[in-house]
């Protein structure tokens, strides 16, 4: 599993958020729901365990990829200003998979950008 967390700050309010990267896709959707749903417990409790209750995220949420650059390096800045909504995307030549930003846009568009409103 590859994670990568990003905090985000709005005014006051932030919102932390882990994306974690499966190792294997189940094929039936009940099933993946209900092992989305276990994992995202677990990884709960880890968290709880290891570090603290602070250190749970407001929101896990299931992705394909992580975006890496050329050299093989986590994009977690670029992702990370996406989802403070400065409308910057890194330049996709200098991306080993430019379209794990298009996941990150969206969810920018879809569940972040509409909070508060």
């Amino acid at each position: 599993t590859t994670t990568t967390t990003t905090t985000t700050t709005r005014g006051k309010q932030s919102l932390m958020v882990l994306f974690v990267v499966l190792q294997q896709e189940s094929a039936k959707l009940e099933q993946e729901q209900e092992q989305e749903a276990l994992l995202k417990q677990k990884i709960v409790n880890k968290i709880r365990s290891d570090l603290s209750p602070r250190h749970i995220p407001d929101e896990i949420v299931k992705i394909d990829q992580v975006p890496y650059t050329l050299s093989g390096k986590k994009m977690e800045i670029p992702v990370r200003k996406i989802l403070l909504g400065t409308n910057t995307t890194p330049n996709p030549s200098a991306m080993r998979n430019p379209n794990s930003m298009k996941f990150f846009v969206d969810y920018y568009y879809h569940h972040i950008s509409k909070r508060g409103e």
